[in-house]
């Protein structure tokens, strides 16, 4: 009784605490917290402060709500997502989006999405993160999607609160612990400065730079420029200034100059508005803004006729210091003579490239494993390659017979007479996928994985009749070389059977583009162990850890290898991907409708298995010490985030904190 009646003292105790931590914090506090965050993240906040105001004065989004959101989703631009996708708000790509996709468990950017579905294969989940050219994008992108008809009410919100709650209530995420993150970043950092839109004693309610980051080359320059949003006529001009002199320094016509390796933050400031820029500059050649096609000279003033000063080397990077003048760029870089010039040089051999870092091919994919025809038939392959900023894209398709099947140099496939011939696409430095190719009469079964929700209809065009819908992540058979009374089906749909949501077993044609083959139905190609991209993701003694609350069933698959692996929710239903994992789901290896291995999933201080850790996950663990509710199994695992075998009030304060935002659960076998 002693026991019960101090846990309930401390219990009481944590709650007035928790309540007096709950109010806002003064301004004072606010600086404090401010001035101990590090020199990047201060840059961070101040950048997207002013690219914040300035898109709150075009597009009636709360500027703290897109500060806050992109310090939350991106890691304060750090993050992966921040650094290499461009994406500060991880927005995700589904199949309307056209743009560049960023895989984030291999680090990759893709062309769009469909090249991204080519490379991944049966790994595709039927959605990927969206990627940008710049954060610029991305802000634009976020003020777009919440413009949009499903956050209505949102645009021209003024309460900062209102807008975080608005955001959730309305889809952006099923985290329930989002809203008040988001709210105390704005009161922690004092973002609301952010929201006053209105003009300043010099006329400007906002300025926004050129770019938000810039890569420059040690040596080297570039030019920014500050847009001054104002409803009058401002006077004055902006004072250019460098809060690092001794990486870069700033003159006033916005010209950068790299000076050494590291980062500063350039501002352009009217009163108490700015413009800002976080700058970095970089020892590596490939970070340069352009190269030359030829040898290149480089004049005094922009004009065939001006000063030789100095010469660039065919395939050399340079930086452009500012914009096109009349068919020349201004630039720098090292000279023929091996010291810096700068001047003017003729657009027509520069070749201007974007800021990400441009690598080798490291991965070929090819949109068929393998592919059954009749003879005299024709099948457009596909193929991508794995990264948006290869050196060199170039691609050479080749048959290994072509006497049996022909290709063409995009990837026509044409079969010639009865045999086998594999058909393969490589890369300029020797990576390549292949297709085998069967010509043959010959209806041939495989198994297969929807990618997205489809509907089966009675004939192999877009307005026949539906006959039911196939669930994303659904296990079908699809008969390939397959005939029906008008010939062979078009080449963009399947012939499919599998369970459709209504449970009932569906036959007909379903498109191709979202059916991922994996192999010949009845040969055993299945693995009993599960296997893991990275180490993100274990099983231990049957249970399953690594995955962070709110996550997606589409998530989880992306680091599990297996190609038979499926997920159930805790009534035995099959999860789609886009449903949400929570403790107590099942992860199954499925194997000719076997069942070869299975994991209980555990999210830790998911208690009552939401898939998220809110308020009512200690309020259980209080229950459970105090002897009113059991747990076990998963939900057991999922409680016990401190060292020990029992459930403790040091579980209970763990998974407060972490609710609160002040700790974080790791989501990994091991105690904290």
């Amino acid at each position: 009784m002693k026991t019960k009646k101090y846990i309930s003292l401390l219990l009481s105790i944590l709650l007035v605490f928790s309540a007096f931590a709950a109010f806002p914090l003064g301004a004072d506090a606010s600086e404090t917290s401010i001035s101990n965050l590090s020199t990047y993240k201060q840059y961070f906040r101040r950048t997207m402060g002013s690219f914040a105001r300035a898109d709150m004065y075009k597009t009636d989004i709360l500027a703290s709500l897109t500060i806050s959101q992109s310090m939350l989703e991106s890691g304060w631009g750090e993050s992966n997502f921040g650094t290499i996708g461009k994406n500060l708000f991880c927005i995700k790509a589904y199949s309307s989006w056209t743009g560049m996709v960023f895989d984030n468990k291999e680090n990759i950017v893709y062309s769009n999405l469909n090249d991204y579905r080519i490379i991944s294969g049966s790994n595709f989940t039927g959605s990927s993160w969206r990627a940008y050219a710049s954060w610029d994008d991305s802000i634009i992108d976020h003020s777009t999607l919440l413009n949009s008809s499903q956050y209505v009410g949102i645009p021209g919100m003024l309460d900062y609160k209102e807008a975080c709650y608005a955001v959730v209530t309305r889809g952006y995420t099923s985290d329930y612990q989002y809203s008040e993150r988001l709210i105390s970043l704005i009161e922690n950092y004092d973002l609301a400065q952010f929201d006053n839109i209105k003009a300043n004693e010099d006329g400007v309610n906002a300025m926004e730079m050129s770019d938000a980051e810039k890569v420059i080359g040690l040596g080297g320059t570039a030019k920014l420029s500050a847009e001054i949003i104002t409803e009058t006529t401002v006077t004055k001009a902006p004072v250019w200034a460098s809060a690092n002199e001794t990486v870069a320094t700033v003159s006033q016509d916005g010209t950068v100059a790299a000076k050494a390796s590291g980062y500063t933050l350039i501002t352009a400031t009217i009163g108490n508005r700015e413009a800002c820029c976080i700058v970095t500059v970089s020892n590596s050649s490939s970070q340069y803004d352009a190269t030359v096609t030829e040898n290149l000279n480089v004049r005094a003033e922009p004009n065939a006729t001006a000063t030789i000063k100095g010469k660039f080397l065919k395939g050399q990077g340079i930086n452009i210091a500012g914009e096109l003048q009349n068919g020349w760029y201004p630039v720098s870089g090292l000279g023929e003579s091996g010291s810096i010039i700068t001047g003017f040089s003729s657009a027509a051999y520069i070749s201007l490239i974007s800021d990400y870092e441009e690598v080798e091919v490291t991965k070929v994919g090819i949109s068929r494993f393998e592919l059954n025809r009749d003879v005299n038939t024709t099948y457009q392959l596909k193929a991508a390659v794995g990264s948006a900023f290869a050196i060199d894209k170039t691609l050479t398709w080749t048959s290994s017979d072509p006497t049996i099947v022909s290709v063409t140099n995009d990837g026509l496939v044409t079969t010639r007479k009865y045999g086998t011939a594999t058909i393969s696409v490589t890369a300029v430095n020797g990576i390549k996928a292949s297709c085998i190719v069967n010509v043959t009469t010959e209806q041939v079964r495989y198994n297969a994985v929807t990618t997205a929700s489809l509907y089966v209809r009675n004939d192999d065009n877009a307005s026949a009749k539906a006959l039911g819908i196939l669930a994303s992540g659904r296990m079908i058979t699809v008969t390939d070389n397959y005939i029906n009374s008008g010939g062979l089906i078009d080449d963009a749909w399947h012939y499919v059977e599998g369970t459709m949501n209504d449970n009932t077993t569906g036959k007909g044609y379903s498109k191709s583009d979202y059916i991922v083959l994996l192999s010949r139905a009845g040969e055993e190609s299945f693995q009993t162990n599960f296997e893991f991209v990275g180490t993100a993701v274990t099983i231990t003694d049957g249970y399953l850890y690594g995955i962070i609350p709110t996550s997606t069933v589409g998530d989880l698959l992306g680091y599990v290898a297996n190609e038979n692996a499926f997920v159930y929710n805790k009534n035995g239903n099959l999860m789609s991907n886009e449903d949400m994992v929570s403790t107590g789901c099942k992860i199954k290896l499925v194997a000719n409708n076997l069942v070869t291995n299975s994991a209980s999933i555990v999210i830790r201080g998911d208690i009552n298995g939401n898939g998220t850790i809110d308020s009512t996950d200690y309020l259980f663990v209080k229950r459970i010490f105090l002897g009113t509710a059991a747990v076990e199994d998963a939900y057991l695992k999922a409680a016990l985030v401190s060292s020990g075998s029992n459930i403790s009030v040091t579980d209970y304060i763990m998974i407060k904190r972490h609710y609160l935002g002040t700790f974080d659960i790791a989501q990994n076998p091991q105690v904290n």
